[in-house]
């Protein structure tokens, strides 16, 4: 017989194959603990083995993703007709799961998806063509930029979002 032993709890059972030699608990701690293990020979009941060795198991919440823009990494000039290259990198302890450009012109703030992932780490090189798909662009508006993330997480408060820096493109 083998079981786990928590400092405040009652000791849980580990499930044990038919030779006895494999043991296996699945539980999912909400925070971090200490344990040990006790241990129990088949043919000897009284033979009891209680570990002296303190284990720690940490839990760390999550973190949201982190995400930069690296290229363009300043303000620029541009005409209706820009096609602006960016390349972001982001990151994530559970993963990516989607990224957007979110832009903003005349304060409506709108997103257009890049991808969808499910990777840790992402360096992605995005063409923008704002003519396409940025409607009623004109000389002298200014477009707000940044790049928006989303990671994997799926727990009670759902997955984490994180934004770049901003960039402007003045519309000359």
């Amino acid at each position: 017989k083998a079981e786990i032993v928590f400092d405040d709890q009652d000791p849980m059972p580990f499930k044990l194959d038919d030779t006895g030699t494999l043991v296996t608990l699945t539980v999912r701690p909400e925070m971090s603990l200490t344990y040990g293990l006790r241990w129990t020979r088949k043919d000897h009941e009284r033979w009891r083995y209680d570990d002296e060795v303190r284990y720690i198991l940490q839990v760390i919440p999550d973190a949201p993703p982190r995400v930069d823009l690296l290229k363009p990494n300043k303000d620029q000039k541009a005409t209706i007709r820009k096609v602006l290259h960016a390349t972001f990198k982001a990151g994530d302890d559970y993963g990516i799961q989607q990224a957007w450009i979110v832009y903003t012109l005349n304060e409506d703030e709108k997103k257009l998806p890049l991808g969808t992932y499910r990777k840790k780490r992402i360096e992605e090189s995005v063409v923008w063509r704002l003519l396409k798909t940025v409607p009623g662009l004109k000389v002298g508006d200014t477009v707000t930029y940044a790049i928006e993330v989303m990671d994997t997480h799926e727990g009670k408060k759902g997955a984490y979002y994180a934004r770049s820096s901003t960039q402007r493109l003045f519309i000359v």
